[in-house]
């Protein structure tokens, strides 16, 4: 027969702490899990907010490409300035690049 020994009030305290320190843990891990669902949810939403803006941005600009032709809008001034698309852009060529000899 063994015979039962009664623990110190010390180390039931130790176990018990151990416990409360167990308890607090699995409910961080549970509140980081619902934070984590919540953060997935979020970007869902915001990728679809970008998505409407993607769309709304085009739309805008096709409208207001139809109105006012090509160019720039000054929102400080409230201003247009039309791009002359007559004529395209070319890059200018250096007509003084280093030639190397051949020998």
């Amino acid at each position: 027969m063994s015979k039962e020994i009664k623990l110190s009030q010390e180390d039931l305290q130790g176990i018990f702490d151990l416990q409360q320190r167990q308890l607090a843990l699995k409910e961080e891990l549970a509140a980081l899990g619902q934070a984590r669902l919540n953060i997935k949810l979020r970007q869902v939403q915001a990728e679809k907010y970008f998505s409407v803006n993607m769309d709304l941005e085009k739309a805008i600009a096709k409208e207001l490409e139809e109105k006012y032709g090509k160019g720039n809008i000054n929102l400080e001034t409230g201003t247009f300035t039309p791009v002359d698309t007559a004529q395209p852009e070319t890059p200018e060529v250096d007509s003084t690049e280093d030639q190397k000899e051949v020998e």
